[in-house]
């Protein structure tokens, strides 16, 4: 009894498979035709969750992407620091990093910084990497994470712009 609803990419799939989602009317307001407006790249990516015959982008609206980021108070950080995920790493910023509460998240972020040489070198991509639960993967998640854990202030999902605005974290 929803009209729109807001699921990440891989809720998305399993509603399609689930037969839950309808058809978007592609002929709504003044944006006939969005999909024309929309990266081809980000089609393709969330048309690679299409399944039973049903092509993603015919059910949901990719409206944001890359969501997941390096925010940083420019106070404290300075923007040669906060290029890279190794920032994260970084003791200087020990008890000064709020992770994303974000399996997905957290999980992307130790194993691209993990695999940097490999991925720098063109000997694995980052859709490998993500789709990757090997035993051997999440080993090197949990070293990675435990090597990251003097830095983290916390974990947060929706706070963490509050925290950093007060001073409390300067990477999020």
């Amino acid at each position: 009894d929803y009209d729109v609803v807001c699921p990440s990419e891989y809720i998305i799939e399993r509603m399609l498979r689930k037969d839950l989602l309808l058809p978007i009317d592609t002929a709504f307001g003044k944006t006939p035709n969005y999909i024309s407006n929309v990266s081809p790249y980000i089609v393709e990516q969330i048309d690679a969750t299409s399944n039973n015959g049903r092509i993603a982008h015919h059910y949901a609206v990719p409206y944001m992407w890359g969501t997941c980021g390096i925010l940083y108070n420019k106070v404290h950080v300075p923007i040669n620091d906060a290029q890279t995920w190794g920032t994260l790493w970084n003791r200087k910023y020990q008890g000064k990093l709020l992770m994303k509460d974000s399996y997905r998240d957290s999980y992307g972020t130790a194993l691209i910084w993990a695999h940097r040489k490999d991925l720098e070198a063109g000997k694995v991509t980052i859709p490998q990497l993500m789709n990757d639960y090997s035993p051997a993967a999440v080993a090197t998640v949990e070293k990675e994470l435990k090597a990251l854990k003097p830095n983290i202030e916390g974990w947060e999902a929706d706070f963490g712009k509050e925290t950093m605005t007060k001073g409390k974290a300067y990477l999020n």
